[in-house]
């Protein structure tokens, strides 16, 4: 039986870069009674312009993984932004499309879910700041920190197709790597 190649997730972000534009990413962690919290990362992005016809927003919520309970306490968080929810907190949303988790292997856990948006909303830095962020704060139990605007410098895209690969070795933290990574190429504001 073959072994299932490891998937170099830092540059399947970066492959995801080229079909759609990403407008920015936060920090947050997942408190644990009796356990350790959980640091993650979640990224924001649209379709490219003239990609889509649909209007949306990808949230990606990338956490790393100790053991099993930290799965289960990940996906009972992520159940609680469902299409009710998000309507109630955000009216601009037209639906939610939630995708299965992405397994790269037992040490990290990435999930991705869009946000359809409705014809007349623009998903600008105001929307996001103003509308989509409290809307997350409001729906799901994490501790957010403050958005971090993706605004690629002109060597930002020579750079970031170059970047080192995120390598999967035993204690590598894929949120710490993740961070560094769109660090280099953001600049921070308050929400």
């Amino acid at each position: 039986m073959k072994t299932p190649e490891r998937i170099d997730i830092l540059q399947e972000f970066v492959a995801q870069y080229a079909r759609e534009e990403m407008l920015a990413f936060f920090e947050f962690t997942l408190e644990r009674a009796g356990h350790e919290p959980l640091p993650g990362l979640g990224r924001i992005s649209q379709p490219k312009q003239g990609s889509s016809s649909l209007r949306y927003l990808s949230l990606a919520f990338v956490f790393d993984t100790p053991n099993e309970a930290a799965k289960t306490a990940i996906e009972q968080v992520l159940a609680h932004l469902t299409e009710t929810s998000l309507r109630a907190s955000l009216p601009q949303a037209a639906g939610l499309v939630p995708t299965p988790s992405m397994h790269t292997g037992p040490e990290h856990y990435i999930r991705q879910i869009d946000i359809l948006l409705g014809a007349h909303t623009t998903p600008d830095k105001r929307f996001i700041s103003e509308s989509l962020m409290p809307a997350l704060h409001k729906i799901l139990p994490l501790q957010f920190s403050e958005v971090s605007w993706w605004e690629v410098r002109p060597q930002g895209l020579h750079d970031a197709s170059h970047a080192p690969q995120a390598r999967e070795e035993h204690g590598t933290s894929l949120v710490a790597s993740l961070k560094n990574f769109f660090h280099r190429f953001s600049k921070s504001e308050d929400t």
